[in-house]
């Protein structure tokens, strides 16, 4: 099993953005669902870090696989 990890910075007023559109594409997508487990993806989590010395945020995003 891989794990693999990304961070983006996220711009003024994305998080709200970022929201809106995994409630509508994300959440309860039997297609979404279909193309990760095609990708072997078992195991999604992505959520948001907040940098107070760099006022900042980021979007955190971990992905396990069956393939390496």
């Amino acid at each position: 099993m891989s794990n693999y990890c990304f961070i983006a910075s996220i711009l003024p007023g994305g998080i709200e953005l970022m929201k809106k559109w995994n409630e509508e594409n994300i959440v309860n997508n039997k297609e979404h669902d279909t193309v990760f487990k095609a990708a072997g993806i078992t195991r999604e989590q992505v959520w948001i870090q907040h940098f107070p010395e760099q006022e900042q945020d980021f979007a955190i995003a971990s992905y396990e696989t069956n393939n390496p």
